[in-house]
Protein backbone atom coordinates (compact mmCIF):
# COMPACT_ATOMS: atom_id res chain seq x y z
CA UNK A 1 0.00 0.00 0.00
CA UNK A 2 1.39 3.39 -0.96
CA UNK A 3 2.03 5.92 1.76
CA UNK A 4 -0.19 8.99 1.18
CA UNK A 5 2.42 11.31 2.71
CA UNK A 6 5.04 9.99 0.30
CA UNK A 7 2.67 10.48 -2.66
CA UNK A 8 1.97 14.05 -1.55
CA UNK A 9 5.67 14.83 -1.24
CA UNK A 10 6.41 13.38 -4.66
CA UNK A 11 3.71 15.65 -6.12
CA UNK A 12 5.34 18.65 -4.46
CA UNK A 13 8.86 17.69 -5.55
CA UNK A 14 7.70 17.21 -9.13
CA UNK A 15 6.32 20.75 -9.07
CA UNK A 16 9.66 22.02 -7.85
CA UNK A 17 11.60 20.05 -10.46
CA UNK A 18 9.63 21.92 -13.10
CA UNK A 19 10.42 25.28 -11.51
CA UNK A 20 12.99 27.06 -13.66
CA UNK A 21 13.88 29.58 -10.91
CA UNK A 22 16.24 27.10 -9.25
CA UNK A 23 17.59 23.62 -9.89
CA UNK A 24 16.75 20.98 -7.31
CA UNK A 25 19.54 18.41 -7.22
CA UNK A 26 18.37 16.43 -4.18
CA UNK A 27 15.03 15.88 -2.42
CA UNK A 28 14.97 13.79 0.76
CA UNK A 29 11.94 12.71 2.81
CA UNK A 30 13.38 12.18 6.27
CA UNK A 31 12.29 11.24 9.82
CA UNK A 32 9.56 9.16 8.17
CA UNK A 33 8.53 6.92 11.09
CA UNK A 34 8.22 9.80 13.52
CA UNK A 35 6.25 11.89 11.06
CA UNK A 36 3.23 9.61 10.81
CA UNK A 37 0.50 10.57 8.39
CA UNK A 38 -0.19 14.15 9.48
CA UNK A 39 3.26 15.70 9.34
CA UNK A 40 6.20 15.43 6.97
CA UNK A 41 9.82 16.54 6.79
CA UNK A 42 11.41 17.39 3.47
CA UNK A 43 14.93 18.55 2.65
CA UNK A 44 15.65 19.93 -0.80
CA UNK A 45 19.10 20.85 -2.06
CA UNK A 46 19.28 23.55 -4.72
CA UNK A 47 22.24 25.42 -6.17
CA UNK A 48 20.75 28.86 -5.56
CA UNK A 49 20.17 28.56 -1.80
CA UNK A 50 23.28 29.52 0.18
CA UNK A 51 21.96 28.84 3.67
CA UNK A 52 19.73 26.42 5.51
CA UNK A 53 16.29 27.95 5.25
CA UNK A 54 12.79 26.75 6.10
CA UNK A 55 10.82 27.78 3.05
CA UNK A 56 7.36 26.34 3.76
CA UNK A 57 5.47 25.11 6.80
CA UNK A 58 1.75 25.12 6.04
CA UNK A 59 0.91 23.17 2.90
CA UNK A 60 -2.72 23.99 2.17
CA UNK A 61 -1.64 26.02 -0.86
CA UNK A 62 -0.10 22.89 -2.37
CA UNK A 63 -3.25 20.81 -1.93
CA UNK A 64 -1.38 18.08 -0.09
CA UNK A 65 -4.35 16.51 1.65
CA UNK A 66 -2.35 13.74 3.35
CA UNK A 67 -0.09 16.24 5.14
CA UNK A 68 -1.23 18.69 7.81
CA UNK A 69 2.13 20.36 8.37
CA UNK A 70 5.23 20.18 6.22
CA UNK A 71 8.60 21.11 7.66
CA UNK A 72 10.48 21.91 4.49
CA UNK A 73 14.10 23.02 4.37
CA UNK A 74 16.05 24.30 1.39
CA UNK A 75 19.84 24.22 1.40
CA UNK A 76 22.75 24.57 -1.01
CA UNK A 77 25.12 21.66 -1.78
CA UNK A 78 27.92 23.46 0.08
CA UNK A 79 25.74 24.05 3.15
CA UNK A 80 24.65 20.40 3.15
CA UNK A 81 28.32 19.37 3.23
CA UNK A 82 28.78 21.58 6.30
CA UNK A 83 25.78 19.99 8.02
CA UNK A 84 27.03 16.47 7.32
CA UNK A 85 30.56 17.32 8.48
CA UNK A 86 29.20 17.77 12.05
CA UNK A 87 31.23 20.94 12.45
CA UNK A 88 28.31 23.00 13.73
CA UNK A 89 26.46 21.81 16.89
CA UNK A 90 23.44 23.88 15.84
CA UNK A 91 22.79 21.38 13.02
CA UNK A 92 22.72 18.34 15.32
CA UNK A 93 18.92 18.20 15.48
CA UNK A 94 18.59 18.06 11.74
CA UNK A 95 21.34 15.46 11.40
CA UNK A 96 19.52 13.16 13.84
CA UNK A 97 16.54 13.00 11.47
CA UNK A 98 18.74 11.67 8.66
CA UNK A 99 18.69 8.20 10.17
CA UNK A 100 15.35 7.31 8.58
CA UNK A 101 15.03 8.78 5.11
CA UNK A 102 14.18 8.11 1.49
CA UNK A 103 15.73 9.91 -1.47
CA UNK A 104 12.87 11.06 -3.69
CA UNK A 105 14.96 12.66 -6.41
CA UNK A 106 18.66 13.16 -7.06
CA UNK A 107 21.01 14.72 -9.59
CA UNK A 108 24.39 13.58 -8.22
CA UNK A 109 26.81 15.86 -10.09
CA UNK A 110 26.33 19.07 -8.04
CA UNK A 111 26.57 17.24 -4.70
CA UNK A 112 29.69 16.95 -2.58
CA UNK A 113 31.48 13.83 -1.37
CA UNK A 114 29.73 13.60 2.01
CA UNK A 115 26.27 14.09 0.48
CA UNK A 116 26.91 11.37 -2.09
CA UNK A 117 28.12 8.98 0.61
CA UNK A 118 25.02 9.71 2.70
CA UNK A 119 22.33 9.92 0.06
CA UNK A 120 23.67 8.98 -3.33
CA UNK A 121 25.56 5.68 -3.23
CA UNK A 122 22.78 3.86 -5.05
CA UNK A 123 22.69 6.46 -7.82
CA UNK A 124 26.34 6.62 -8.85
CA UNK A 125 27.40 4.95 -12.08
CA UNK A 126 30.43 2.62 -12.14
CA UNK A 127 33.85 3.84 -13.20
CA UNK A 128 34.16 4.10 -16.96
CA UNK A 129 30.49 4.97 -17.49
CA UNK A 130 29.62 7.90 -19.75
CA UNK A 131 26.22 9.59 -19.74
CA UNK A 132 24.55 10.26 -23.06
CA UNK A 133 21.41 11.37 -24.84
CA UNK A 134 19.62 9.09 -27.29
CA UNK A 135 18.32 10.68 -30.50
CA UNK A 136 16.07 9.02 -33.05
CA UNK A 137 16.99 9.45 -36.71
CA UNK A 138 14.66 12.46 -37.02
CA UNK A 139 16.04 14.02 -33.83
CA UNK A 140 19.60 13.44 -35.06
CA UNK A 141 18.89 15.42 -38.24
CA UNK A 142 17.49 18.26 -36.12
CA UNK A 143 20.45 18.08 -33.75
CA UNK A 144 22.94 18.49 -36.57
CA UNK A 145 21.05 21.36 -38.21
CA UNK A 146 20.30 23.31 -35.01
CA UNK A 147 23.36 22.57 -32.91
CA UNK A 148 21.50 20.49 -30.35
CA UNK A 149 21.51 23.12 -27.62
CA UNK A 150 18.27 21.71 -26.22
CA UNK A 151 20.13 18.58 -25.13
CA UNK A 152 22.25 20.55 -22.69
CA UNK A 153 19.10 21.58 -20.83
CA UNK A 154 17.80 18.06 -20.33
CA UNK A 155 18.88 15.14 -18.20
CA UNK A 156 20.82 12.35 -19.93
CA UNK A 157 18.58 9.53 -21.11
CA UNK A 158 21.14 6.70 -20.97
CA UNK A 159 24.66 5.80 -19.91
CA UNK A 160 27.18 3.30 -21.22
CA UNK A 161 29.78 1.66 -19.00
CA UNK A 162 32.57 1.34 -21.54
CA UNK A 163 34.17 -2.12 -21.70
CA UNK A 164 36.00 -1.83 -25.04
CA UNK A 165 37.18 1.30 -26.88
CA UNK A 166 38.99 1.19 -30.22
CA UNK A 167 42.28 3.07 -30.46
CA UNK A 168 40.69 5.83 -32.55
CA UNK A 169 37.42 5.84 -30.52
CA UNK A 170 35.66 4.81 -33.72
CA UNK A 171 33.90 1.89 -32.01
CA UNK A 172 32.67 1.39 -28.49
CA UNK A 173 31.19 -1.55 -26.62
CA UNK A 174 29.66 -1.29 -23.17
CA UNK A 175 26.85 -2.06 -20.74
CA UNK A 176 23.67 0.01 -20.94
CA UNK A 177 22.26 1.92 -17.95
CA UNK A 178 19.02 3.88 -17.78
CA UNK A 179 17.83 6.45 -15.22
CA UNK A 180 14.53 6.34 -13.41
CA UNK A 181 12.52 9.23 -14.87
CA UNK A 182 11.67 10.72 -11.48
CA UNK A 183 14.27 9.71 -8.92
CA UNK A 184 17.29 9.75 -11.20
CA UNK A 185 18.49 6.34 -9.95
CA UNK A 186 20.70 4.62 -12.53
CA UNK A 187 20.15 0.89 -13.11
CA UNK A 188 21.66 -1.56 -15.59
CA UNK A 189 19.20 -2.61 -18.25
CA UNK A 190 17.79 -6.12 -18.38
CA UNK A 191 16.76 -8.25 -21.33
CA UNK A 192 13.09 -7.79 -20.45
CA UNK A 193 13.40 -4.10 -19.63
CA UNK A 194 15.14 -3.04 -22.82
CA UNK A 195 12.10 -3.92 -24.94
CA UNK A 196 10.44 -0.75 -23.62
CA UNK A 197 13.36 1.49 -24.52
CA UNK A 198 13.08 3.71 -27.58
CA UNK A 199 16.68 3.01 -28.56
CA UNK A 200 15.98 -0.74 -28.76
CA UNK A 201 12.65 -0.36 -30.53
CA UNK A 202 14.21 1.89 -33.19
CA UNK A 203 17.07 -0.57 -33.74
CA UNK A 204 14.71 -3.55 -34.10
CA UNK A 205 12.69 -1.61 -36.67
CA UNK A 206 15.82 -0.98 -38.73
CA UNK A 207 15.99 2.70 -37.79
CA UNK A 208 18.95 2.85 -35.41
CA UNK A 209 19.40 6.17 -33.68
CA UNK A 210 22.43 7.97 -32.30
CA UNK A 211 23.84 8.30 -28.77
CA UNK A 212 25.41 11.71 -28.13
CA UNK A 213 27.90 11.27 -25.31
CA UNK A 214 28.73 13.89 -22.71
CA UNK A 215 31.72 15.65 -24.23
CA UNK A 216 30.31 15.67 -27.77
CA UNK A 217 31.17 12.33 -29.38
CA UNK A 218 28.28 10.73 -31.32
CA UNK A 219 27.76 7.04 -32.03
CA UNK A 220 25.27 5.15 -34.18
CA UNK A 221 23.74 1.97 -32.75
CA UNK A 222 25.10 -1.16 -34.44
CA UNK A 223 23.77 -3.97 -32.27
CA UNK A 224 22.50 -5.02 -28.86
CA UNK A 225 23.03 -8.35 -27.15
CA UNK A 226 22.40 -9.81 -23.71
CA UNK A 227 25.60 -11.09 -22.09
CA UNK A 228 26.53 -12.86 -18.86
CA UNK A 229 29.05 -10.86 -16.83
CA UNK A 230 29.29 -12.02 -13.20
CA UNK A 231 32.54 -10.04 -12.82
CA UNK A 232 30.75 -6.83 -13.79
CA UNK A 233 28.26 -7.29 -10.94
CA UNK A 234 30.97 -6.52 -8.39
CA UNK A 235 31.42 -3.04 -9.90
CA UNK A 236 27.90 -1.75 -9.28
CA UNK A 237 25.73 -1.20 -6.22
CA UNK A 238 22.64 -3.02 -7.46
CA UNK A 239 23.66 -5.70 -9.98
CA UNK A 240 21.16 -7.69 -11.99
CA UNK A 241 20.43 -10.84 -9.94
CA UNK A 242 21.16 -13.17 -12.87
CA UNK A 243 24.29 -11.21 -13.89
CA UNK A 244 22.81 -10.78 -17.38
CA UNK A 245 23.37 -7.34 -18.91
CA UNK A 246 22.49 -5.48 -22.09
CA UNK A 247 25.60 -4.78 -24.14
CA UNK A 248 25.60 -2.23 -26.96
CA UNK A 249 27.99 -1.96 -29.90
CA UNK A 250 28.38 1.57 -31.26
CA UNK A 251 30.09 3.10 -34.29
CA UNK A 252 31.21 6.72 -34.44
CA UNK A 253 29.27 9.08 -36.68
Amino acid sequence: MNNPVRESLITLVMQHLGNKEYEVCLAVWFNRKAAGYRMAYLLEVAKEFDNLEMVHEQVNSFGLGAVKTLHHWMVSPARLEEILSKSNPADAGLRKMFGDFEVLSILPEPLGKLALEKFGADFVLPDGAVKCWYLSQAEWVKYRSEGGHYILNSRPTAAVSILVDSADFGQRKGIMFSPDVFSGRWSPNTAAGMSDRTWHQDWRQGKPGVFVFAGGRSYRTVAFEVVSLPSFSSRIVHPNPDHMYVQVLLKAE
